[in-house]
């Protein structure tokens, strides 16, 4: 057998699966393999396959391999499989969740959080199934965490990528877990200092684990096997705090994951560094993501320390700093209002909880919403938001199609016959999303800046919302129509938000403004960011 040189591990993306029912991933998989491996056997070269929810599989090849199946038919792309790093009690209270919120717990006890990460401790209080109903009839996944692994009506499924189990090396997949949706533990303290129940944003929730981190860290062909996994079994929201990504959605796992999760309804909430969009503002990467950055909360702690000299200190501990892993916080916000509204579209969960978040101050970052988005999560307004916008997986596709990927690459993403256009293209400056964000130059400065945008009435039958601008005086900002009424629940509205060009000649790094439907009870605000 001839020696195979330069060997590294890639994975081959092949989009959606087919619909016809005769399809094998396994055995397709193996015939293409069979075309491009000549020296070696396919079951040595094959690390996983991926068959559930989309299609691909990750393979070890050279250089030349590559290059011959990056070439070959219903092949999206090859990329090689990279590593991902990872990334208190009163956290949820702060954000207006606690105790004495609003729950629906017959639904909220059917809501499945799957936790892309490293792995839990099953027997931790967090994890305890006390409480808690039958496994819900919709779950479709297994317990098959390994070595020293146990499941129950809490942690109702679990899988591993590495390693011999899912249990957690260091802590960190547990935090997350518990953080999106571990039931109440009463009592909980640091050495005794802030005592309170420990909680997460769905305490009857269930979660389920999905190991693809050890201490080296996180490997892209697990994580894709991950979502793969996690769409297949039934899961409601996936969270995913690693960092990474996200690059382009033909060559990143998570933004390829998320999106055949976007397409069932599922939510996946991201966290990003200070290079990546924010909660709030638009990727032109995969913005079906919701991207978390980091968040404060509000506890101080203060106490006396003595040194050996007998000279006494006066400490104090903040906790207004970035809280440890926000990721996990938005999770459980998600399932939270997923539980008030199961049938919602991904990005209408996500409207919600960006259009219902308080406002932030945008004289103390001179970053803006690029530092903080649309502001900071109101789990309990983001229930009732008054009006969402909604974004169909048409809108996505139509979105890449203005970008450098080919039609035919489009068209297997999305399973099906699929044409991009000249008509059909959609900008990202024009997709539904929630906020409104361009890039201007000195040469684009005397043309006026276009947002269109479409709202459905997801409060009040008949309702009547009027719009309030609201921000920095250098941008001239209207509105049309300013007025729009409803008849009934899920009636659709369109509208133009117009930033006029002779302002834009005044524009220097980043200016913002906000606009604000309202009908007296619901405040629908999205940021306009305008930067050079």
């Amino acid at each position: 057998m001839i020696e195979r040189q330069a060997i590294a591990v890639y994975i081959v993306y092949m989009g959606a699966l087919p619909s016809k029912a005769s399809y094998t991933p396994m055995s397709h998989h193996h015939n293409i393999l069979q075309e491009v491996v000549k020296s070696s056997s396919v079951e040595d070269s094959l690390v996983r396959s991926y068959g559930r929810s989309f299609n691909g599989f990750a393979v070890k090849l050279t250089e030349s391999e590559r290059d011959n199946l990056a070439g070959m038919e219903g092949v999206v792309s090859v990329f090689p499989s990279t590593f991902y790093k990872l990334l208190t009690t009163r956290s949820y209270e702060f954000m207006g969740l606690g105790d004495k919120s609003k729950q629906v717990p017959e639904v909220e006890t059917n809501t499945i959080v799957g936790v892309i990460d490293g792995g839990i401790w099953p027997e931790s209080k967090s994890f305890s199934d006390e409480g808690i109903g039958p496994i819900p009839k919709k779950w479709k996944g297994t317990c098959a965490g390994g070595t020293n692994f146990t499941c129950n009506k809490k942690v109702i499924g679990a899988r591993h990528y590495v390693q011999d189990s899912a249990r957690d090396d260091d802590g960190h997949g547990s935090h997350t877990a518990s953080t999106a949706a571990g039931n109440k533990v009463k009592g909980v303290s640091v050495n005794g200092v802030a005592k309170g129940t420990a909680r997460g944003g769905v305490p009857l929730g269930r979660v389920a684990v999905y190991k693809v981190c050890e201490p080296a860290g996180c490997n892209a062909e697990g994580i894709l096997a991950a979502f793969d996994d996690a769409i297949a079994d039934g899961v409601d929201v996936i969270t995913i705090s690693m960092g990474g990504g996200v690059t382009k959605v033909d060559v990143d796992p998570i933004a390829i994951g998320s999106f055949h999760a976007m397409t069932k309804g599922i939510v996946t909430t991201v966290a990003v560094g200070n290079d990546g969009s924010k909660l709030g503002l638009a990727s032109n990467l995969a913005p079906w993501l919701i991207s978390v950055a980091a968040g404060t909360t509000d506890r101080r702690f203060v106490t006396d320390v003595v040194n050996g000299d007998g000279k006494t200190l006066h400490y104090e501990y903040r906790e207004d700093r970035s809280m440890t892993l926000t990721c996990p916080h938005v999770a459980g916000v998600a399932a939270y209002v997923k539980t008030f509204h199961p049938d919602w579209s991904a990005s209408a969960v996500k409207s919600a909880i960006m259009t219902t978040a308080w406002a932030m101050n945008a004289s103390k970052n001179a970053e803006g919403e690029f530092a903080y988005g649309s502001g900071h999560v109101n789990p309990t307004v983001a229930v009732d938001p008054g009006l969402v916008y909604d974004i169909a997986k048409e809108d996505y596709l139509n979105m890449l199609c203005s970008f450098d990927y080919s039609a035919k690459g489009i068209s297997t993403l999305a399973g099906g016959d699929f044409t991009c256009s000249e008509k059909s293209k959609l900008t990202m400056r024009n997709l539904n999303y929630p906020s409104m964000t361009a890039k201007v130059s000195a040469s684009s400065s005397s043309s006026d800046i276009t947002f269109s945008r479409t709202v459905t009435n997801v409060g009040r039958n008949i309702s009547t919302y009027k719009a309030k601008l609201t921000g920095n005086p250098k941008l001239s900002i209207t509105v049309e129509p300013q007025t729009l009424s409803f008849k009934s629940s899920w009636e659709k509205k369109s509208f133009t938000v117009t930033v006029s060009g002779k302002s834009l000649a005044q524009i220097s790094g980043i200016v913002s403004a906000s606009l604000v439907w309202s009908d007296g009870t619901h405040n629908v605000r999205s940021p306009i960011v305008v930067y050079t």
